[in-house]
Order: C-alpha cells, then sequence, then structure tokens
C-alpha cells in the first residue's frame, strides 16, 4: 500500500542520514565536553541531565528558580538509577556514581566551568532569551549554548547575545531515554565548532542527529 511504501521510504531515509547527516560539519571541530548544565529541573530537563551523566559520564548541574525543584528534579533522576539498579542495569558502585554526577543549585554560577549548557524552560521566546543572557554571563567564552525548543527560531533567541554563533538547537523528543530521534538546528550565526560539538555530543548520547 501506499501507506506502507511512505513508511519504509522514511525509515530508510532516516537511518541513512542518522549514519551520514547532511550538512554534519568535521567532527575534528568539536570542543571536548567535560561538564554539562542543564538549565531546568522539571521532567524533561531531568530526563536530559540522566541521558548526560549516563553516556558522557560527566558532571551534570541542573539549576531552577528554588531549592525545591531543584530537589525534585534531582530526586526523580536518583529514583530512575535505583530503577535501573533494581532491573541489573548498573550495579551498585556505578549507580552511586551516576547519582554523584548529577547535582542541583539555585545559581547559574554553577555553570562557570561547564562546556555544554542546555536550557529547558517555558516555551516562550522572552524567556528562554533571557536565560541564555543569563547563562552568557557566567559561561567561558567557548561554552556552547544548547536550546530543546520544539518549536522557536534558534536565530532569535540567540540575536541579543553577545556571542550568538555558540548557540544550537539541540531538541530532544519524549521520553528522552526512549525516542531515537535527536533534532539539531543550526542558527543564522551558529559556526561550525559549536554545530559540530552538538553532532559529536548526540552521537555520544546514541541518539539518531
Amino acid at each position: 500500500s501506499d501507506d506502507l511504501r511512505a513508511g519504509l521510504y522514511s525509515f530508510d531515509l532516516v537511518q541513512k542520514r542518522a549514519k551520514r547527516p547532511v550538512g554534519a560539519p568535521d567532527q575534528k571541530l568539536a570542543r571536548p565536553v567535560t561538564k554539562v548544565g542543564v538549565v531546568g529541573a522539571g521532567l524533561m530537563a531531568s530526563q536530559m541531565a540522566l541521558l548526560f551523566a549516563q553516556r558522557l559520564q560527566v558532571p551534570v548541574v541542573m539549576t531552577d528558580l528554588d531549592q525545591a525543584r531543584v530537589d525534585k528534579g534531582l530526586a526523580y533522576a536518583h529514583s530512575e538509577i535505583d530503577k535501573m539498579a533494581a532491573k541489573g542495569r548498573v550495579n551498585g558502585d556505578k549507580a552511586n556514581r551516576l547519582k554523584g554526577l548529577i547535582t542541583g543549585s539555585v545559581t547559574k554560577d554553577a555553570f562557570a566551568d561547564a562546556d555544554f549548557v542546555i536550557e529547558a524552560v517555558f516555551e516562550d521566546l522572552a524567556v528562554k532569551q533571557q536565560v541564555f543572557a543569563q547563562v552568557e554571563e557566567v559561561v567561558r567564552e567557548d561554552c556552547i549554548l544548547a536550546t530543546n525548543t520544539s518549536s522557536l527560531s534558534v536565530t532569535e533567541m540567540a540575536a541579543g547575545l553577545k556571542h550568538p554563533e555558540r548557540v544550537v538547537g539541540f531538541h530532544f523528543f519524549n521520553p528522552v531515554a526512549v525516542m531515537p530521534l535527536l533534532e539539531i538546528v543550526r542558527g543564522e550565526a551558529t559556526d561550525d565548532a559549536a554545530l559540530a560539538t552538538a553532532f559529536v555530543v548526540g552521537k555520544t548520547l546514541k541518539k539518531s542527529c
């Protein structure tokens, strides 16, 4: 049927593109990522924090507006690690290591030594622009700023920043751990280093970028 043919075509296309993404710069341009920051500690942000810790094996810090939200995000990540341990997917030592990698803060100063910061806040352009402006004040000049937006313009989000070239779209699908697709979006100013870093990180997360 036409539906089956379309489905097979789509599947084949996604598989090919995942192996050789069109427009991806040389991965040698990618910067090393030794610490990740996540703006937000809601369900999506907590799932992302857990995946980054699991796959990249680097420290991950979540921030939110108050300690209660941060604690809730950490509790979710830790409970998911406990579930993995209960199913035998990780041993006790690895579970403790993973928990130790994920921390929380109510101040964005925690991102000062991060290499990659992703925001997962309310889907509102003004809110996201404000978040990136605040993050830019504390991070290094070579830190990549990623947005998990599903519909807003990455170009507009970066427009008011001192370094719009380091902003890249990095959109996960829910649930983060299960859905294989990761949408990487180049804004008008995004440079090759930021884009290459996004693709390498995505591949390390075992996603189809």
